[in-house]
């Protein structure tokens, strides 16, 4: 079943971006406003009242205006797909309730040509409001007729070429629509590039590091990242008669992030955590009649944090997360028979990324 709905996923992103590149062709010729007609019975039951109600509100916040048309008894398609003789109209959508939990929902759509129904039922006993769920399918109909209507036809053999579809008039406020629904692409793979911060609570950091990432997406919420930090800017440590100490941090671990909302959102939280391995350069500048020394430490790292990830465009996106850093064994710095610092359990890592997706 998961398989089915990532086929269906991934024809809706492919119709979808071919619809827009034909809105772009046909481009916008009529000043009139788009609208879409609702055709509705002279008096409304309390299922078609609530369920107009709510569609008005979503068709008027894609940017459309609406028209109401009655009905007079005729057949439902005939009334969907009647001249609603009112300027502008590029749709018409008509419910007609079958039961208490169930409707018809006509769509003629007057840019491809087509008309669609579905029957939607919501199950008995679940508590659902059934007209929010019949204004939202509506909706989705009415993309899905501009979608299927650009699907490439199977070839079949002809002795002569079918006439071409004739090219349509699209409202500018279409086409916009359309454009703000466009989900992003199936790119599988990005490079992250950006900087992060190591900060201790006992006495180490904070540090300044750039970071690097490889990043793969099975299914469009999941990412699998290969990230590398470092080498940090050195960070001195608290001043000490014997001399002073510098520091610096770098690691590299493999990260999973899970993505919470759907992939067309413009801002989307995540989950994320890694395992990895750490190191830690120490370089100690002594003064006489102490030994100045280097040294260094590598460990195990565990990281688990939340971040959010800003879309600006089908490929680019800002992502910023904060973590909570464990590492063992606990790397601790000493001079002079002295614990000077230590990378406190749990320490914190954050970093600020730009995401580009191919």
């Amino acid at each position: 079943m998961r398989s089915s709905g990532n086929q269906r996923r991934r024809w809706a992103q492919r119709a979808l971006s071919g619809v827009l590149a034909w809105l772009a062709l046909a481009g916008p010729v009529t000043a009139a406003p788009a609208r879409v007609a609702l055709v509705h019975e002279l008096e409304p039951n309390a299922l078609e009242q609530r369920t107009l109600t709510r569609l008005r509100a979503e068709l008027v916040a894609a940017g459309f205006e609406v028209a109401d048309v009655e009905r007079h008894g005729e057949d439902a398609r005939e009334a969907a797909e009647a001249d609603p003789q009112v300027a502008g109209v590029f749709a018409t959508i008509a419910i007609v309730p079958r039961t208490a939990d169930a409707a018809d929902i006509w769509v003629a759509d007057r840019i491809t040509g087509k008309t669609v129904v579905r029957r939607i039922q919501v199950p008995p006993g679940t508590g659902r409001d059934v007209a929010p769920v019949l204004a939202v399918r509506a909706v989705e109909l009415l993309q899905a007729s501009l979608l299927e209507a650009l699907e490439p036809p199977p070839r079949t053999e002809s002795t002569s070429p079918a006439p071409p579809p004739p090219v349509v008039a699209v409202p500018t406020d279409v086409s916009a629509w359309m454009q703000a629904r466009r989900p992003p692409s199936e790119a599988r793979f990005s490079l992250q590039a950006g900087g992060g911060v190591i900060h201790s609570f006992s006495g180490v950091g904070p540090a300044f590091l750039p970071a690097l990432g490889l990043v793969f997406r099975p299914i469009p919420n999941l990412a699998i990242g290969l990230r590398a930090g470092g080498p940090a800017f050195a960070a001195d440590l608290p001043a000490l008669p014997a001399g002073t100490i510098a520091v610096r941090q770098k690691f590299v671990s493999l990260d999973v992030a899970y993505e919470l909302l759907s992939p067309g959102a413009t801002l989307r939280p995540f989950v994320i955590g890694g395992v990895g391995a750490y190191h830690l350069d120490v370089v100690g500048t002594a003064v006489p009649p102490y030994k100045s020394e280097t040294d260094d430490h590598f460990a195990a790292m565990v990281t688990l944090g939340t971040g959010a990830k800003l879309r600006f465009g089908e490929r680019v996106s800002l992502l910023a997360d904060l973590r909570l850093l464990l590492i063992a064994p606990q790397p601790i710095v000493r001079a002079a028979l002295q614990e000077v610092g230590s990378m406190s359990r749990p320490s914190l890592f954050g970093e600020v990324v730009v995401d580009v997706a191919f």
